[in-house]
């Protein structure tokens, strides 16, 4: 264990009513991809906020290349070596990546003119240009702004900005969220890199399918404790997944079906005709029937993000028509999208889902006010009697409905997001990304929602950049291609073979990837 770059010794964090974390203990050792896994809630999230200064330990110790280190804030973590790359980025869009790489430790230029705060680009681009080399990031784009970037180059230029500054241990949050298949097999591949230079990675991932290979050691966390740590080698999906839910689960591949059965659709409740938008979209036709799931997936940039903001409004409509139940619809905002009988849960929860400083019951009813308020005046008895009954049926982790959100996991988040889409008594219900971010765990039980939902009269949209998700989930599967529609694929079923799923994985990238 001396040789470990970071150990922890049986961590314990408190909050009112709950204790997030007891005696979590494990030691991560340089030149190694470390993977820590968990159902949402497990305590992942807070063991590395430890770990990154954000939050201090009420017990344990947390030592560093072998000393007791207080890290009582990411500025102190970042001096001792320990570096992290949040599920929602840290940088700045507006800065180029140069500056978001030095932000706050800019190097000074010489003389007098550093005397004045002018900072020496010269130098700190030379400081980077090997690590730019060894990473495959050009170093001309280090003089541009990264809101053009795409999130595999955010994430390095994170990873740049981390080694910058001689970080032992970099930790990264979920970094595959939002990549393309051929995104991720890059982003391993500088995970590679990293274990190769003697880096250490701590990993936080829900994609156990991703371990094998890359992962020299898994730690499996449940209900806020340590249930063990699993050499790589041994750490097989099936077995982590026992580790981390406590009980025998089917394998990974067939999670997605259970429950699934063809659904007698019904008449038309949707329909887009030569629908399109001034963000790339153009000469879209879709139909969507009662009592169906339909899936929308492609390769990143595709254009499924832009379809369905455009059908919510969030994105401006400017080519064809909207019918929802036979009538036509110009939707400008998500509120009128609601009003109309569509519902949305958005991607990127965090940014576009929730209201973070409000309570739990605040945010599932927000969407549906009218249904709790008269003359203006909202009925808080009201209110919490139906997010109490979505608590309940839902089986959201928290203290209770007057909990602020942002206190909770993010598949507990995105459960009291589909309740509001619910409490909204829609027709239908867009999707986006809908498993994004969370466990094996919650996403069974969001599968389970969104068909439930659909068997009681409701119509589906889901946008999934998860393959075996949107094929397994979905009654039929729109395949888009530079923001058209390039072509359709039957849904998986329960009864299909591993050769049928892969025979339609392939047409999938078939279309997808196909040169114009």
């Amino acid at each position: 264990m001396s040789d470990a770059v970071v150990r922890l010794e049986q961590l314990v964090k408190r909050f009112p009513g709950t204790i997030a974390v007891r005696d979590v203990g494990f030691a991560i050792r340089p030149g190694t991809v470390h993977a820590l896994v968990g159902e949402n809630g497990a305590g992942k999230s807070t063991v590395i906020k430890m770990m990154s200064g954000v939050y201090r330990p009420d017990e344990g110790r947390i030592v560093v290349k072998g000393q007791e280190t207080d890290l009582t804030s990411p500025q102190v973590a970042q001096a001792a070596g320990i570096s992290t790359v949040h599920q929602e980025r840290s940088l700045i869009n507006t800065l180029t990546a140069l500056e978001n790489i030095f932000l706050g430790r800019e190097i000074l230029a010489p003389g007098a003119a550093g005397r004045l705060g002018m900072v020496d680009a010269r130098a700190m681009t030379e400081r980077v240009h090997q690590l730019c080399d060894d990473f495959d990031f050009d170093r001309r784009r280090l003089h541009r702004p990264v809101e053009g970037f795409d999130a595999l180059s955010k994430q390095v230029v994170e990873i740049i900005k981390a080694l910058a500054f001689d970080a032992a241990l970099i930790i990264l949050d979920e970094p595959t969220g939002g990549l393309s298949e051929a995104e991720r097999a890059i982003l391993f591949d500088q995970m590679r890199r990293l274990r190769a230079r003697g880096t250490a990675v701590l990993w936080v991932t829900h994609h156990l399918e991703e371990l094998a290979g890359l992962a020299d050691a898994v730690t499996v966390l449940r209900d806020g404790a340590l249930v063990g740590t699993l050499d790589g080698a041994e750490a097989s999906p099936d077995r982590v997944v026992r580790m981390m839910v406590g009980r025998d689960v089917d394998s990974i591949e067939s999670l997605v079906a259970q429950g699934k059965h063809q659904h007698a659709t019904g008449p038309e409740v949707l329909a887009l005709r030569g629908f399109g938008s001034a963000a790339g979209l153009s000469g879209i036709d879709l139909t969507l029937r009662k009592g169906e799931i339909l899936g929308i997936g492609g390769l990143q940039g595709a254009g499924g993000n832009r379809l369905v903001e455009t059908m919510v409004g969030a994105v401006r409509q400017t080519a064809g028509s909207l019918h929802l139940n036979g009538q036509p619809r110009r939707i400008r905002r998500t509120r009128d999208a609601f009003r109309a009988g569509l519902a949305y849960v958005p991607n990127e929860r965090k940014l576009r889902g929730i209201l973070p400083a409000f309570s739990i019951a605040q945010n599932i009813s927000v969407a549906s006010l009218d249904q709790f308020s008269r003359l203006g005046i909202i009925d808080r008895r009201a209110e919490a009697r139906v997010a109490a009954d979505w608590f309940a049926r839902l089986r959201i982790r928290a203290t209770g409905i007057g909990q602020q959100i942002m206190r909770l996991s993010g598949g507990n988040q995105q459960k009291a997001i589909i309740a509001r889409a619910l409490t909204a008594k829609p027709d239908v219900i867009i999707f986006n990304e809908p498993t994004e971010g969370v466990d094996v765990g919650a996403k069974i039980e969001i599968y389970r929602l969104i068909r439930d939902f659909v068997d009681k009269g409701g119509s589906a949209i889901v946008r999934s950049s998860d393959l075996v998700e949107l094929l397994g989930l979905s009654d039929r599967v729109l395949v888009m291609r530079a923001g058209r529609i390039v072509g359709e694929l039957p849904g998986l079923t329960a009864s299909d073979s591993h050769g049928t799923a892969t025979r339609l994985e392939e047409q999938f990238m078939a279309l997808a990837a196909a040169s114009h």
